[in-house]
């Protein structure tokens, strides 16, 4: 067997132990794949075995429980003849707090960009497609952790960077995604959601790129925002951050008062300290008018 198609074999063998979870003892005899059927992007089958549901996404997401309806109609398609297993393929950029909450409920595996590469840098092989897949993804790499070297100024020119911030700041938020909405969406990502009882509301942290809102649900009455912003902007003051007050329109979800998101990057650089400690401020100011 030629050096690289033998490279290859073996680069094929360590991504599929990857997402079955095995190692070299488990013996793979056999692989036939299908795309697309039973609308699954990927359906694999393992020594007459094994059915593996590979769920390929980019930047799309997974929603209305996908990947369970996949499991579901194909338990029913194969019966018990195959031990169905799920994999959640991801190149691009996501939220993995929510989405491992998904992965347990929804009993799949997550593979993601770094699992790939960390399998693909090791090949041998110099087969050019893998080759060419290898410098995408670790571009992709670059870009999104390009919020750690590029200017804060240059970030609304690209969604990596913000991409890269939220999932750093993932740890110490909750969730972050794209919110879509009449003037185009923006990235947001959301955090220290806490019960008011004055204003029967939970405030909640929310990042939109340029801008960092405190927001209110429940559908908040407008002399309510208003007493609620005020004395936010009070405690806000106190430590150095001015709150705005934006235009009050009714809804589910109201802003109550925002800031430039420049306040977490007075340098125009990303400085880890500074930003946890002006987030913790936020924190601080939500807690104070929420108890």
């Amino acid at each position: 067997m030629p050096n690289t198609i033998f490279e290859l074999h073996k680069t094929a063998s360590d991504f599929l132990w990857q997402i079955l979870d095995a190692d070299e003892d488990f013996a793979i005899h056999s692989v036939t794949c299908e795309k697309q059927k039973y609308h699954i992007d990927v359906l694999a089958f393992l020594n007459d075995k094994i059915a593996v549901i590979i769920e390929d996404k980019v930047n799309s997401l997974e929603h209305g429980d996908q990947i369970a309806r996949y499991r579901k109609h194909l338990a029913e398609a194969l019966g018990s003849l195959y031990d169905i297993r799920c994999v959640y393929l991801k190149t691009g950029n996501e939220c993995l707090t929510k989405l491992r909450c998904q992965s347990e409920k929804g009993n799949f595996k997550i593979c993601t960009r770094k699992n790939i590469l960390d399998i693909l840098e090791k090949s041998k092989s110099s087969n050019p497609i893998l080759r060419d897949f290898v410098l995408n993804l670790k571009q992709l790499d670059e870009w999104t952790e390009s919020f750690r070297t590029k200017l804060y100024s240059e970030w609304k020119r690209d969604v990596a960077p913000w991409q890269g911030f939220y999932s750093w700041l993932e740890e110490n938020a909750e969730e972050w995604r794209y919110v879509s909405n009449p003037k185009g969406g923006f990235w947001a990502c959301f955090g220290h959601w806490k019960w008011s009882e004055e204003y029967n509301s939970t405030l909640y942290l929310q990042f939109e790129q340029e801008r960092i809102c405190i927001k209110a649900d429940s559908r908040p009455q407008k002399e309510t925002v208003k007493s609620c912003y005020e004395k936010l902007a009070s405690s806000a003051a106190r430590v150095g951050i001015h709150l705005e007050k934006p235009r009050f329109h009714r809804g589910q979800y109201v802003t109550v008062g925002f800031a430039d998101t420049r306040v977490f990057f007075p340098s125009d650089v990303f400085d880890e300290k500074e930003v946890l400690e002006k987030w913790n401020l936020l924190k601080g100011i939500l807690d104070e008018v929420a108890k």
